[in-house]
């Protein structure tokens, strides 16, 4: 895509407009070596969020009956590690995105829920999360029993969604689905194959609509998939740019997020400059 004509993304045009693809974001967090406060702070990336939700039900017309579709399965998500010694800060993201009207979801190591309960039930009790997702590795070690009962008992009487990820003989061996009461709540399993690579994909293009999502790097820049993050050319802004400064103001942009929706990448072998 090197070369590519730069031009305004038309994000409003469309029963599924270029905004749609863009409705989700996913934060990278780290901690600053110093003063180990939460980069980027919960105060940056909620005015981002707010600025966005404002930009995006403009631009989708949210007030028409026929756009109402729109709204639905907005999520903003927390990508890193160590999310435990942030709870403040953790619960100041969720209650922006409530407000909102988006859904936040935050996934957690079993060993760090195990490690910090205190921390793990103040999220709980805050209501705040729509999904919380626990991690599970092959090789983790059993878990005290009482321990994480309580702690997923405390999930399902928050009426929290709870989400299981890891290989499933691992979540079987662990126990997490035979604690009372968690079969039967809203839950979620995503198991995975630990065994060797991943196989090669038989069509090596594919539609991007399920992978497009903001993407935010822990400087604050944007970008609209995970594969595209810290490629010049795909920036999109960053979270401290007013709205109008950034892409979805009209800035021109090389990418055709549209195309890359529901036809996925050129095969040029060339990122955007």
């Amino acid at each position: 895509m090197t070369g590519a004509a730069q031009k305004p993304v038309d994000f409003a045009t469309g029963a599924l407009p270029a905004a749609f693809w863009l409705r989700s974001a996913a934060f990278f967090i780290d901690a600053d070596p110093e003063t180990g406060a939460m980069i980027p702070s919960a105060a940056r990336i909620s005015r981002w969020l707010e600025r966005f939700d404002d930009w995006y039900k403009l631009t989708i017309g949210c007030e028409r009956t026929d756009r109402l579709h729109l709204l639905y399965h907005r999520d903003v998500t927390l990508v890193g590690a160590r999310f435990l010694t942030h709870v403040p800060q953790i619960i100041e993201i969720a209650e922006t995105a409530a407000r909102c009207g988006v859904g936040f979801s935050l996934t957690v190591p079993l060993d760090e829920a195990m490690a910090d309960e205190d921390a793990m039930m103040r999220i709980v009790g805050a209501k705040a999360v729509s999904t919380l997702a626990i991690s599970v590795e092959g090789d983790d070690e059993a878990p005290d029993r009482e321990q994480l009962a309580r702690i997923l008992q405390g999930v399902v009487a928050a009426k929290q969604h709870i989400a299981f990820l890891g290989p499933y003989d691992a979540i079987s061996r662990l126990g997490l689905l035979d604690v009372d009461g968690v079969s039967s709540a809203q839950i979620t399993v995503h198991p995975k194959d630990g065994a060797g690579p991943p196989a090669i994909s038989q069509t090596p293009v594919n539609a991007c609509f399920s992978r497009l999502r903001i993407y935010a790097d822990v400087t604050g820049e944007l970008y609209p998939c995970l594969g595209l993050v810290g490629v010049p050319g795909a920036r999109l802004g960053a979270i401290d740019d007013a709205i109008e400064d950034t892409v979805f103001g009209g800035a021109p942009y090389a990418l055709d997020i549209d195309a890359l929706a529901r036809r996925g990448p050129a095969l040029t072998g060339k990122a955007p400059e």
